[in-house]
């Protein structure tokens, strides 16, 4: 069941996919009955629902198949994609000459992170004793609350106050990273296919790059260590994106084989940080 926080968690994600790409419209989630889960704040309530009833029914007439996984109602002007992700159904609208691969990519990493997230945090048991959250046990004479502190807690009180002349602690310094410590980048995995292909050598934005060569000044780099959310990692060679239109747009071309190293896939999120020798 969803909890209250899950849904304005979600529903955060959905108002963000809007702000991110503006050619998004529209964007709900619903679940697989028809039930709508969350939506952004434009989103027409009936609209969403009877989009949703449209999908759940062809969804059902195709299980004799397998199963619906994706649709895309196209009109005279504007474009619906719905697809399944994490159990849920997820529906955008844009125009019809909107970048349809951008804005699904940026769309499931933002919404299959929340829904993540939000199925492994449990709700705290309302019923269990306050003492037993903040691991203290309850007293069990409530009459001795009220007698007023002890002598020994008196004598303790006296005792932790400060000398008059006694100088005040200096503060901690805050901790700061390293500056020769490299900088970690967020991309979105895209699949990197061709002939000619490395199986070891990923495609990385151009700008991204210069920004290192513009930190470490004449600093060979030659490898990158990319990273999932998972935890799981590896190194290896990277060149500039070819494609002039993905440039900006936080995007890393990624063979099949490093894919599989990272237990990874298309859409999904790694860190990238460049290394140093």
């Amino acid at each position: 069941m969803t909890t209250g926080a899950q849904v304005f968690a979600i529903q955060t994600a959905l108002n963000e996919i809007k702000k991110i790409s503006p050619d998004v419209l529209t964007t709900f989630l619903f679940e697989r009955d028809g039930q709508i889960t969350a939506k952004d704040d434009d989103t027409d309530s009936s609209t969403a629902c009877h989009a949703a009833e449209i999908f759940s029914a062809l969804a059902r007439k195709a299980d004799a198949i397998g199963s619906l996984e994706s649709v895309t109602f196209c009109g005279s002007h504007h474009r619906m994609n719905i697809s399944r992700i994490n159990g849920s159904c997820l529906a955008t609208v844009s125009p019809k000459e909107s970048d349809e691969k951008y804005n699904s990519i940026i769309a499931h990493v933002l919404i299959s992170t929340i829904l993540r997230l939000a199925n492994n945090c449990s709700p705290i048991n309302e019923q269990e004793p306050t003492s037993q959250l903040l691991g203290a046990e309850a007293p069990t004479d409530l009459a001795k609350d009220n007698e007023g502190p002890s002598r020994n807690q008196i004598e303790l009180s006296e005792t932790a106050k400060p000398e008059p002349d006694a100088k005040q602690s200096e503060p901690e310094l805050e901790y700061r990273p390293s500056p020769t410590e490299p900088p970690a980048t967020q991309f979105i995995i895209e699949h990197l296919r061709g002939l000619l292909v490395n199986s070891d050598t990923v495609r990385i934005d151009n700008e991204v790059i210069l920004q290192w060569k513009d930190l470490y000044g004449d600093r060979e780099i030659t490898e990158v260590d990319v990273e999932t959310l998972n935890g799981q990692t590896t190194r290896c060679n990277f060149k500039p994106i070819k494609d002039s239109k993905l440039e900006g747009k936080g995007i890393i071309q990624m063979p099949q084989k490093i894919q599989l190293t990272l237990q990874t896939s298309q859409g999904e999120l790694v860190m990238v940080k460049p290394v140093i020798d």
